[in-house]
C-alpha cells in the first residue's frame, strides 16, 4: 500500500470532495424547490473535489518547498469562501454551513496529501474517509436535526448540561478508593451509581420525547437493562409519580430491563463458568421468554392507549439529582448489610447470602457463585438456585420501588410480569430437580 501512497492520497482527496460536493449539489436542488428564496450555493460536485485535490497537491509540495504552497492554497480557499458568503448575504440571509463544509473539504484534502500526520497510510484512509462520511451525514440530516431541535425546550438543554456536568466533570474527579467497613464507601463507585440513575432517567426522557412513550421507554429499558435494571425501575417509578398515564409505558420499560438483566446473568455465567451454563440455560431462558412476552403485551397496550388518548403526556425535567443521591445512599446501606452477611455466614448459608446480596446487586453474587461452581466447591444445582434467589431478591427490591415511589397501576403491572418471570424460572428449576431425582 505504501508504494502507491501518492495515488491513494489524491484518490482519497477526490473521494472526500466528491462525496461532500454531491451532497451540496443535491441540497441545492431540494432547497430550491421547497424554499421561497433561491438555494444557497458556494460549490457542488465539481468545485469541492477540485479544491480538495488542490489541498492535497499543496500538502504534497510542502514536503519539498516548505509551507508556502499550502499557505497560498489555504489563503485562496479562504478568500473564495468569504467572497461567496458576502455575495449570498447581499442577496438573502443564511448561515455558514456551506462555507464550513467547503473549508472542511479543503482540510480533508490536505490531510489526505500528508504522509507524516497519521501513523500509517491505512490510518489516514480510515480517518479521512470517516470524517468525510460523518460530515456528509450531518449536512444531509438538516431536516431531521431541525425537526429534533423544535422538540427540545430550554429546560431540556439545562437538564442536559446538568447531567453532563455530573457525568463528565464531577465523576472523574472522585477518588476510586475503598473506605469504611468492608470497603463499601468508594466515592467513585457511589458516584457511578448516582450518575447511572440520573443517566437512565435522562435517556428515558429523551427517548420518550423523540419516539413517544411506547418505543422510547422500550428502548430505554433494553439499553438500561444492560447496565442496571434497578436504575430503570427507579426512573420509571419517578416518571409515573408525575405522569400517572404513563404507568403502562413505564412498566414496559421495567419489564424489558428485567428481561435483559436475565440474559446478562447468563452471559456472566458463560464467561465465568461455562460448565454451569448448561444447568442455568433452561430456567433463565424461560424467565427471559416470559419477560419478552410480558413486554410485548405491554407494548401493544401502550400503542392502544396512545391511539385512544390521541395526545402525548407532558413530561417534566428529567434530571432529579436529589432522588439519585437518595438511591445511591440506599445502595450503600444494602451493600453493607449483604457484605456483613457474607462475612458472618459465608457459604454455610449461601441462599441467605444470595438473598441479602441480591437486594442491592445481582452481578456480584452471580460472579461469586459461578466462581465457586467452577472450582467445584458447590454443586451446579445449588449454584443455579442461589443465583435465582438473588434475582428473586432483586425483583422484590424493584417491586418495592414501584409500590413506594410509583403509582398503584405501575406496581400491579410490574408485579404481574415479574411474577410470570419468576414462576417460569421456578418451574424450570423444579423440573430439573425432578428429572435428576
Amino acid at each position: 500500500m505504501e508504494a502507491f501512497e501518492p495515488y491513494l492520497s489524491y484518490a482519497l482527496a477526490l473521494f472526500s470532495g466528491l462525496l461532500i460536493g454531491l451532497e451540496r449539489e443535491h441540497s441545492r436542488v431540494q432547497e430550491g424547490v421547497a424554499g421561497k428564496q433561491p438555494a444557497r450555493f458556494i460549490g457542488g460536485v465539481r468545485t469541492f473535489p477540485i479544491f480538495a485535490l488542490a489541498a492535497a497537491v499543496a500538502a504534497s509540495l510542502s514536503k519539498s518547498l516548505g509551507p508556502w504552497p499550502f499557505i497560498i492554497a489555504a489563503t485562496g480557499t479562504l478568500v473564495f469562501a468569504v467572497l461567496g458568503h458576502r455575495k449570498w448575504v447581499e442577496e438573502s440571509s443564511g448561515g455558514l454551513t456551506s462555507e464550513g463544509a467547503f473549508l472542511l473539504t479543503f482540510l480533508l484534502g490536505a490531510l489526505a496529501g500528508t504522509t507524516d500526520v497519521c501513523a500509517t497510510t491505512r490510518h489516514k484512509v480510515f480517518i479521512v474517509a470517516s470524517l468525510s462520511v460523518i460530515a456528509t451525514l450531518l449536512l444531509s440530516a438538516k431536516p431531521v436535526l431541525h425537526e429534533l431541535s423544535k422538540k427540545i425546550s430550554r429546560d431540556d438543554v439545562i437538564a442536559t448540561i446538568k447531567f453532563l456536568l455530573v457525568a463528565v466533570v464531577v465523576l472523574p474527579l472522585l477518588p476510586n478508593e475503598e473506605h469504611g467497613p468492608y470497603g463499601v464507601l468508594n466515592p467513585w463507585k457511589i458516584g457511578l451509581n448516582v450518575t447511572l440513575i440520573a443517566g437512565v432517567s435522562f435517556v428515558g426522557y429523551a427517548a420518550t420525547r423523540v419516539m413517544g412513550p411506547g418505543r422510547g421507554l422500550l428502548i430505554t429499558g433494553i439499553v438500561g437493562g444492560l447496565a442496571s435494571s434497578t436504575a430503570v425501575t427507579l426512573s420509571g417509578s419517578q416518571l409515573t409519580k408525575d405522569n400517572p398515564n404513563l404507568a403502562t409505558a413505564a412498566a414496559l420499560s421495567i419489564t424489558a430491563a428485567s428481561t435483559v438483566k436475565t440474559v446478562r446473568v447468563l452471559l456472566l455465567v458463560a464467561a465465568t463458568s461455562p460448565a454451569l451454563l448448561k444447568t442455568m440455560v433452561g430456567p433463565f431462558l424461560a424467565m427471559a421468554v416470559a419477560g419478552a412476552l410480558g413486554a410485548g403485551f405491554l407494548y401493544w397496550r401502550t400503542r392502544t392507549d396512545q391511539k385512544r388518548d390521541g395526545q402525548e403526556p407532558k413530561l417534566s425535567n428529567p434530571f432529579e439529582l436529589s432522588e439519585s443521591l437518595k438511591f445511591g445512599a440506599a445502595v450503600v446501606v444494602v451493600m453493607l448489610i449483604s457484605r456483613w452477611a457474607q462475612d458472618q455466614f459465608g457459604s454455610v448459608a449461601l441462599y441467605l447470602t444470595s438473598l441479602l446480596a441480591g437486594l442491592a446487586d445481582v452481578d456480584a453474587i452471580t460472579l461469586s457463585v459461578a466462581g465457586m461452581a467452577q472450582k467445584n466447591e458447590i454443586a451446579a444445582t445449588i449454584a443455579v438456585t442461589a443465583i435465582f434467589v438473588a434475582v428473586l431478591a432483586n425483583t422484590l427490591t424493584k417491586q418495592g420501588m414501584t409500590m413506594v415511589i410509583g403509582t398503584r397501576a405501575l406496581a400491579v403491572r410490574v408485579g404481574v410480569t415479574s411474577a410470570l418471570m419468576l414462576a417460569a424460572g421456578g418451574v424450570a428449576i423444579a423440573m430439573q430437580a425432578l428429572t435428576r431425582s
